[in-house]
């Protein structure tokens, strides 16, 4: 669950609605089990967040700058070298995923049924997510002038790296009842993942 820095009942209204927004997705959520959940009345509810969809798009607008956040100020480490800047981005987005498992397919399932109202809060986002992108491509230009990588877009590796660790982690359920079959051979998987994920993204940026 998400640990929300706001007022004590509104921090008990956003995360109750975290739970059952993953639980549900956008469409099937109501406000009276969020309510319920968090242990407010339906019109205290409504006093914090007039409609579901304010309330949804606090959720998840708070969920991607929980990981901007975090993921940004790597970035300002200018004598850091490339490839070991990659691979603290891609711990701390593999670990952004391991901590919010849900998210990926909420997102997914959000979309198949209110498209519209999760296209409204990525909307929001997208001057953080160019700046972000941009900073990134000035460094990998910068390296790959200096002769440590080979040049790529930063589109083209964020992708990668995305898919890499959002395949590691959605998979998780599967791995789970593979873990309950073959103990030892599964034990720590997630996690080896993440090494194998690093490994490749770092062979494919080698000159």
């Amino acid at each position: 669950m998400a640990r929300y820095q706001k007022s004590n009942t509104e921090g008990q209204i956003l995360a109750a609605a975290e739970e059952v927004f993953l639980q549900c997705d956008f469409t099937g959520a109501r406000t009276t089990d969020i309510a319920a959940r968090a242990g407010v009345t339906h019109a205290m509810l409504h006093y914090y967040f007039k409609t579901k969809e304010e309330l949804f798009h606090t959720v998840l607008r708070e969920k991607s700058e929980t990981f901007l956040a975090a993921a940004i100020p790597l970035l300002d480490d200018s004598d850091m070298p490339i490839l070991e800047a990659i691979e603290r981005e891609m711990r701390v987005h593999y670990e952004f995923l391991k901590e919010n498992r849900e998210l990926p397919m909420f997102i997914l399932t959000s979309l198949r049924h209110d498209r519209e109202t999760v296209l409204d809060v990525l909307k929001y986002l997208v001057p953080r997510v160019r700046q972000y992108v941009a900073t990134i491509q000035a460094k990998l230009d910068a390296a790959a002038k200096r002769g440590e990588i080979r040049p790529v877009k930063a589109t083209v590796l964020l992708s990668n790296i995305a898919m890499l660790n959002l395949s590691s982690i959605m998979c998780s359920p599967v791995l789970d009842l593979a873990k309950d079959m073959i103990p030892p051979a599964m034990t720590g998987f997630i996690d080896q993942r993440l090494e194998e994920n690093i490994k490749l993204i770092k062979q494919s940026l080698e000159l």
